[in-house]
């Protein structure tokens, strides 16, 4: 019996030396997906209260760069329509 029970020990002290392992794992990853997740939002912008009455990428592009383009040089990479009132 003792044997057996020292055998169940060992196997979830490896067990939980394991979990713990996997923890410290998916915590790393966790943070890494986070600061993807926020570089890729970074340039992001929304603008609200402006009009388009047109799902068309590239008419809602034009329209971005020309409504964004105050005396600045502006590149727009891409355009999406969140909503009546949202780009």
């Amino acid at each position: 019996m003792k044997k057996e029970q020292k055998k169940y020990a060992e196997e979830t002290k490896c067990l939980r030396a394991g979990n713990k392992e996997m923890k410290k794992t998916m915590n790393k990853m966790e943070k890494r997906l986070e600061r993807l997740e926020n570089k890729k939002r970074r340039n992001n912008v929304v603008l609200q209260g402006l009009t388009i009455d047109t799902d068309n990428q590239n008419d809602l592009k034009k329209t971005m760069e020309n409504f964004i383009g105050l005396n600045v040089e502006v590149e727009v990479v891409s355009v999406a329509k969140l909503g009546d009132r949202h780009v």
